[in-house]
């Protein structure tokens, strides 16, 4: 299983990743960073944990909008769909942060 090397905000993170996720996972810690990097210079730098949190807080409530959206204007297959998406999503998120509990 490969170990990829993580910069979010100039912190080095090591993390295990399935074959084939490493550049998908290099994508999403590339967001992280550019989130933090936009919270630091809205707020300065409130601590390493407190801008995680922000940026936590921000993907949750995008994912809340994503979901009502779904909720009040799609079809049966549509959700279905959706549903299958938010699932697999789910699995991975679930995976990975196993991954960074071992790390």
């Amino acid at each position: 299983m490969p170990v990829l090397e993580l910069q979010v905000l100039g912190r080095r993170h090591l993390v295990q990743c399935d074959e084939g996720q490493e550049l998908h996972l290099r994508r999403l810690a590339q967001d992280i960073d550019q989130r933090m990097q936009a919270l630091v210079e809205q707020y300065g730098h409130v601590g390493y944990s407190r801008l995680l949190l922000l940026v936590a807080l921000q993907l949750r409530d995008e994912l809340f909008d994503a979901e009502q959206a779904i909720a009040h204007g799609a079809g049966p297959e549509a959700d279905a769909e959706v549903a299958r998406v938010l699932e697999r999503a789910a699995e991975r998120i679930e995976r990975l942060a196993a991954r960074v509990e071992g790390a």
